[in-house]
Formats: structure tokens, C-alpha cells, sequence
């Protein structure tokens, strides 16, 4: 690979300085993006980070992608000055521990070689939780502001499915979830913070982690429009019993 035709050969210059001695670190030159004095991470900055990181592996160590997958470690990170660039400017998953989790920074650099099974991740780091090796889900494991945080709670929930008491059919998992005893196995397995969150009923929780093709979407909506009534019966009563002690 000729490096020096690159269109990134100004990032590698700067590398290399760093790897003669001549810098002390990868600093504003690299990397532009910064509030309050704070180094802010930006997907512009990240993809900048991997060409830096894949020149250093293929250049400095002579490694195929195949050798990088197999061999990369945070001592190699060190040995290459890369550490700090990778904790800084990388973003892992919230299911992963960063240096713990290299294989997501091969797929970064090499994404069509090592793809990321998402699924499997979440999974994984979801069976901890339960079994307790992982304490509690980290801060942002179902953030709310993306996509992310759903699509894992979802994930979780399906994981519980698998794990949790059997059901003999796709329309008992409804009646089950839609009934208040459901809240003790939300609990039990660790989703009372998703559910409350994410959904406004544990019903919604377990349609929306459902495959489309298992979903039965009529008789989701029946349910629900009993528990919206239910919902609205209650605050009326609420009201009628607070106003009756306010006289």
C-alpha cells in the first residue's frame, strides 16, 4: 500500500512524528473538534482515528487484517502510542468495555472482513447483568436520545423471553404481559428502569421486542385500548378521592 499517495498522508506524517520522538502525542492538528477545552468525539474525528490506527497496525507492524484480529491488545495500543487515541476518540457500544473489546476496533478498521454482531453483544452483556458479574447496566445502556437504547432494551427483553418461565403461544405472552403479575418478571430479570423509561405499558415492551413476523397486532391493540381504559378509569377515580378529601 503507498501510504505517501495517499489523501490521508497528512495525517500520517503526523503519526509518524509521534513515532520518532518528535511529538509527543496526536494533538489540534489531528483533531479539531473541542468544547470548553474538553476533547468532544465526532464521527469525522473516529474516522480519522481509524486511518491512523490502521497505518499504524499495517506500517509500523507489517500486520494483515487477519493478524491485527488475532494479536491486538492494549499493550500493542501502548507499544504504538495508540491508547490514548483510541480511548478518546473511539466510540465503543455501551455493551462494550473498550479495551476489553478490541475485535470492535478491528471492525472499525476492517468492517467488511469483521463484521459486529450487535445482537450477540448485547446479549452477552445482558447474561451478565442477570447472572450479576455486571453489577447494573452502565449510564446511556438505554438512553432514550437514539434508536440505540430501544433496539437494546428490546434485545434484553427478548433474551428474557428465552430465559424466563415458557409460553405455549405467542397470544399467552400477550394475556401474560398485560396483566400486573408481569412486573415481577420485568424485575426479576433487571428491565423495571427499560420498561418504565421506554414503554408506557409492559405489553408495548414485549410487541415492539417481538419479531414483526410473531407480532399478533390485533390483539395487541385490543389489549392495550383495555389498559388505556383502565388507566383512564383509575385517574378519574384518583381525582373524584382527592377532591371528596379537599372538602
Amino acid at each position: 500500500m503507498k501510504y505517501f499517495e495517499d489523501e490521508n498522508a497528512d495525517l500520517y506524517y503526523l503519526y509518524d512524528q509521534v513515532m520518532f520522538g518528535q511529538k509527543p502525542s496526536l494533538g489540534k492538528e489531528l483533531f479539531l473538534s473541542s468544547y470548553n477545552g474538553r476533547k468532544e468525539y465526532t464521527s469525522t474525528d473516529q474516522q480519522r482515528a481509524i486511518e491512523v490506527i490502521k497505518y499504524a497496525f499495517e506500517c509500523y507492524m507489517g500486520w494483515t487484517p487477519e493478524q491485527t484480529a488475532a494479536n491486538i491488545s492494549e499493550d500493542i495500543l501502548k507499544h504504538l502510542h495508540l491508547n490514548g487515541l483510541v480511548s478518546q476518540r473511539i466510540k465503543f457500544p455501551a455493551e462494550l468495555t473498550p479495551m476489553n473489546n478490541l475485535h470492535y476496533l478491528v471492525h472499525l478498521m476492517y468492517p467488511d472482513e469483521f463484521p459486529y454482531d450487535a445482537r450477540a453483544a448485547v446479549e452477552s452483556y445482558y447474561d451478565k447483568v442477570i447472572s450479576g458479574e455486571i453489577p447494573r447496566f452502565q449510564k446511556g445502556f438505554f438512553a432514550t436520545e437514539n434508536n440505540e437504547g430501544l433496539e437494546r432494551a428490546c434485545i434484553c427483553f427478548a433474551r428474557m423471553l428465552q430465559l424466563a418461565r415458557p409460553f405455549s403461544s405467542i397470544r399467552e405472552m400477550y394475556n401474560f404481559f398485560s396483566k400486573g403479575d408481569c412486573k415481577k418478571l420485568i424485575n426479576e430479570y433487571k428491565l423495571t428502569s427499560a420498561c418504565r423509561d421506554l414503554f408506557q405499558f409492559p405489553l408495548d415492551f414485549l410487541h415492539y421486542s417481538l419479531p414483526e413476523e410473531q407480532r399478533d397486532n390485533c390483539h395487541y391493540h385490543v389489549l392495550r385500548v383495555t389498559l388505556m381504559r383502565q388507566n383512564h378509569l383509575r385517574r378519574l377515580h384518583r381525582a373524584q378521592k382527592e377532591q371528596c378529601e379537599a372538602v
